[in-house]
């Protein structure tokens, strides 16, 4: 298969700072970042989180969504109350207009209290996205 070199435009990055925990069995917004978009712009979008859930066996959902749409998600399972576990996405959406788009990270729970908390448990959980923008 051929592939072609993309050219680098821009980035832009979002993080959680401060915890955050979640009850809802719903998936609510828990952090936006917005990118505008030049002419052929192709997004790529890397996210990680670590979180637990202070629940043991009980799951933590994440879903990413560009201008509302839903385009990729992931779970983790604690394998202990309050044990940390990665969710990483990465994926490239193309077909975007030119112009300003929004990037949301969403999340919920199967039950319990699903938590990130980068102030508190610095050393065990995290949640950041970045995305960038390149052209064929």
């Amino acid at each position: 298969k051929q592939t072609a070199t993309s050219i680098y435009k821009q980035s832009q990055f979002g993080e959680l700072v401060a915890d955050s925990t979640t009850t809802s069995v719903t998936f609510v917004d828990l952090l936006s970042v917005g990118i505008t978009l030049g002419a052929g712009g192709i997004l790529l979008i890397r996210f990680e989180a670590s979180a637990s859930n202070a629940t043991n066996n009980d799951q933590v959902f994440f879903r990413i969504q560009v201008d509302g749409v839903t385009k990729r998600g992931a779970g983790i399972i604690s394998s202990g109350a309050g044990h940390a576990a990665a969710a990483p996405i990465t994926l490239r959406v193309t077909g975007l207009g030119v112009g300003a788009h929004t990037v949301k990270v969403q999340w919920r729970v199967d039950a319990g209290t699903g938590q990130v908390r980068p102030a508190t448990a610095p050393d065990s959980e995290h949640l950041s996205i970045l995305l960038e923008e390149v052209t064929l």
